[in-house]
């Protein structure tokens, strides 16, 4: 790092200590320049954006900053709890960036502060559960390194509430469970916008599938979304494509219902009579009809039937072929 580099942070944690909002503004047009000037100066638009916390109520500014630096260190934790700042006025919105830190891989003795404001809007919202389980983890982490509890820390322990809460292992479902509306936060502006339909449902797991067309396709959790989803429902999804260990999936960040249609080489309407050719499955109008389908709907041969069918990949014949997914009339 250069003597320049250096001096620019040092005096801007010396504006963020002082808290001088007049002074802070003069500089930021400054910075801006900086910044254009010397993009190897990697951790400028960071200082920015906790110069911005401090002078500025507008988010929407705010975010503009610092989102696409957090996106370019999202593997670390002070990045998700540096966010939370941002919407300290909305405990959902803390909460969740926070469980999102806690879930990068970091040394403990770091996370002391993420966990002591977590565990602090844990209690206001009395999720005692989860706040003992970060407290606890605190108090553990401290004594490893041979150094003094917080003294907020130490005085949750002797509260009520506290002695009788059980004490959870880890919090790692929490965390996992209340870090999406974060991660959708962070990457809503690069989301697209696509007309789909819901072509199955897990009742059991709480899952959805969803297709857009052969490429887009993927599910999502319904408790996600307070929507009552039906198979063949159409909504508009926004989802944001996203790289996985093997290939690329695609998150939904919201869905909405639509009156717009869907690409029509993926669903259509058919009709006509179901022909079994003396197997548990069969086909109308070239479409498949699954076991599944024909003994849910007590489908009977030689009847006329109407219904919705996909374009589904097959991967047995390694091609695509219509599927029926619904029956609208038997």
């Amino acid at each position: 790092m250069s003597l320049s580099e250096k001096a620019y942070y040092s005096y801007i944690k010396t504006l963020i200590n002082k808290k001088d909002k007049e002074l802070i503004n003069s500089f930021l047009p400054h910075l801006d320049d900086i910044i254009s000037k010397h993009l190897e100066y990697n951790w400028l638009p960071y200082f920015k954006g906790k110069l911005l916390i401090a002078t500025s109520s507008d988010i929407e500014i705010i975010k503009q900053t610092l989102f696409p630096f957090i996106r370019q260190k999202s593997n670390e934790f002070w990045a998700w709890s540096l966010l939370s700042e941002i919407y300290k006025d909305d405990d959902e919105c803390a909460i969740s960036f926070l469980c999102k830190a806690l879930t990068c891989n970091s040394k403990d003795e770091f996370l002391v502060k993420v966990r002591q404001t977590l565990a602090n809007l844990l209690i206001k919202k009395s999720l005692f559960a989860q706040a003992k389980c970060e407290i606890n983890k605190i108090i553990e982490t401290k004594k490893a390194n041979d150094q003094q509890v917080p003294y907020e820390i130490q005085s949750f322990t002797s509260e009520k509430w506290y002695n009788e809460t059980e004490l959870m292992q880890n919090n790692s479902k929490f965390y996992s469970n209340n870090s999406e509306i974060a991660e959708d936060l962070v990457y809503e502006d690069l989301a697209k916008k696509h007309v789909g339909i819901i072509e199955f449902i897990n009742k059991e797991k709480g899952i959805a599938y969803f297709l857009i067309d052969k490429q887009i396709k993927g599910n999502f959790k319904l408790k996600r979304f307070k929507l009552r989803f039906r198979v063949a429902d159409i909504y508009e999804f926004k989802i944001q494509e996203q790289d996985g260990e093997n290939e690329k999936f695609y998150k939904v960040l919201s869905i909405k219902e639509t009156t717009n249609k869907t690409n029509p080489e993926m669903i259509r309407e058919f009709n006509g009579t179901l022909n079994l050719n003396g197997k548990n499955f069969g086909f109308i109008d070239n479409v498949f009809i699954s076991p599944d389908l024909i003994a849910n709907e007590k489908l009977i041969e030689n009847k006329l039937i109407k219904g919705i069918a996909i374009n589904s990949f097959d991967k047995k014949k390694n091609k695509y072929g219509w599927r029926a997914i619904k029956i609208l009339e038997k």
